[in-house]
């Protein structure tokens, strides 16, 4: 099993101790932060979305705070993974909070994700 890049950071979401991991999108190297089960390194959920055509600042990433991601905003900032810049991204039905990374990814621990292919990844582990 791959290590995750900065291994000991951890937020609780939806009741469950989880790990963050950091990736990066295939089409625009953004970084992507993803959520594993600590105690077993299942994924448990995608924390950003990619929107090549909202410009980002450094350092910044657009949280999915709705759906089955609702209260991942708040688990982020609560955890010190994240501040809420207050500026709000819409995207059809929802707008999404963009926020600033308060912690670093580290260098060459990243690897390139797939945003289509995590998401299924995520949603069968949770129907299995």
């Amino acid at each position: 099993m791959e290590k995750a890049a900065n291994a000991g950071l951890f937020v609780t979401f939806l009741g469950y101790n989880c790990r963050i991991r950091f990736s990066q999108y295939t089409n625009n190297n953004r970084t992507a932060i993803m959520l594993e089960i600590a105690d077993t390194g299942e994924p448990m959920a995608t924390a950003t979305v990619n929107i090549p055509e909202y410009r980002l600042g450094p350092g910044e990433v657009i949280i999915k705070d709705y759906s089955e991601n609702e209260g991942m905003l708040n688990a982020l900032v609560e955890a010190k993974i994240v501040a809420d810049t207050g500026k709000r991204m819409p995207t059809g039905f929802v707008e999404c909070p963009v926020c600033r990374l308060l912690v670093q990814p580290q260098e060459g621990s990243q690897r390139k994700a797939n945003h289509e292919q995590s998401s299924r990844r995520i949603a069968q582990s949770k129907h299995a």
